[in-house]
């Protein structure tokens, strides 16, 4: 089974990324585990209007920092991963790799960090199954 596990860093995520890894271990088998980071160009107006605040390089990196402790885990667990990151609107950018890759699950905190953008709009856990017509385990903070 092919688990797209949506890591942004925060303790929610990892704790659902530690239930994902332990439903699979319920359930046997082989498994996949992905973990994305989705980085949301952060818009900031200026004198010619509206333009993204952050470029792509500097957002992989806080992509590949917010990665670290699930990567540590995921190296300590001894799993069949890859972990990623990828820039865009998070609940879309989400539902796209899920389809690229052929996700069996998408496994989310229900309650992570977000930028203004997402406090304003909605959180991505929320918009997510909107996008999407794979199964999305929302995993409430321990």
């Amino acid at each position: 089974m092919k688990f797209l596990v949506a890591i942004d860093g925060s303790d929610t995520s990892i704790h659902a990324f530690e239930r994902a890894v332990s439903l699979s271990r319920q359930w046997g088998g082989e498994h996949h585990f992905l973990l994305l980071n989705v980085q949301q160009p952060i818009p900031h107006a200026d004198a010619f209007g509206l333009t993204v605040g952050m470029d792509g390089p500097l957002l992989q990196q806080i992509g590949e920092r917010e990665l670290q402790r699930a990567n540590a885990l995921a190296q300590e667990l001894g799993l069949n991963y890859e972990a990623r990151t990828e820039i865009g609107p998070a609940a879309h950018r989400l539902a796209e790799i899920a389809d690229e890759t052929n996700a069996d699950m998408i496994v989310l905190g229900s309650k992570g960090r977000s930028n203004l953008a997402n406090v304003l709009v909605g959180s991505v856990a929320s918009r997510v199954p909107n996008y999407t017509k794979r199964p999305v385990l929302l995993i409430p903070p321990a």
